[in-house]
């Protein structure tokens, strides 16, 4: 049996302008809903990545001010200095290698041991003590640059914006009022084993001149160990 659609379609033509009128006042607020649901995802990333920006300037304030930290205590290490700066060079390498469980962990321990062992040969209890706290203090800049680099990676996927790392091997630190601040030179000096005021007392000289140096920085050590 043939059925006459379009006879149908015209006697029912109301009923079917009425389902589609149902359909379009239920479309209507699915679409707002979605629309809704967009705009809040739209404003928890906008919130993420304002939380991520926020971390990542305090991480920078505080890998800035642990730089010159470290460099102010080097400086007053006036005994053993080019030890010493080995001895922080390695440290610094060794720490991030462990943290990333790198191939090359055990091979810098070795280093670092020797170095220390032969640091504490030399200096006394007290003098050891200043080392350790440099060494803790070398420990916390690798934590705050990997989890800089963790934030800024994840900034960069929210926001699709290029990478922008900056780690201790080639981080450089900021001065307020756009002065001049040596301790970006002095510090890239330390990290590439170059001699730290060995013969250029100028650059001392301009630190302190510029006061960059912190009022009560680490004493030089009392003494040096007796034979």
């Amino acid at each position: 049996m043939n059925y006459d659609w379009p006879r149908w379609r015209q006697d029912n033509a109301e009923l079917i302008a009425l389902a589609a009128n149902s359909l379009s006042d239920y479309e209507e607020p699915r679409e707002k809903l979605f629309t809704k649901k967009q705009e809040i995802q739209l404003q928890n990333q906008e919130q993420k990545i304002r939380d991520l920006e926020n971390r990542v300037q305090e991480l920078t304030n505080s890998i800035k001010m642990q730089k010159e930290k470290i460099i102010d205590a080097f400086l007053n290490f006036f005994p053993e200095k080019d030890l010493l700066q080995e001895l922080i060079k390695t440290h610094l390498e060794f720490s991030k290698a462990k943290k990333q469980n790198l191939p090359a962990t055990r091979k810098l321990r070795k280093e670092f041991n020797q170095l220390y062992e032969e640091l504490e040969e030399k200096w006394d209890e007290e003098p050891m003590k200043r080392v350790e706290i440099v060494l803790g203090d070398c420990e916390k800049l690798i934590d705050w640059e990997l989890e800089l680099e963790e934030k800024l990676n994840n900034k960069n996927l929210l926001s699709g914006e290029p990478a922008k790392i900056s780690l201790v091997e080639g981080g450089n630190l900021t001065s307020e009022n756009n002065q001049v601040t040596f301790y970006n030179d002095l510090w890239g000096e330390l990290l590439s084993g170059k001699k730290l005021l060995g013969e250029n007392k100028l650059v001392l000289e301009q630190i302190q001149n510029a006061q960059i140096l912190h009022k009560e920085p680490f004493g030089i050590p009392s003494s040096s160990k007796k034979n």
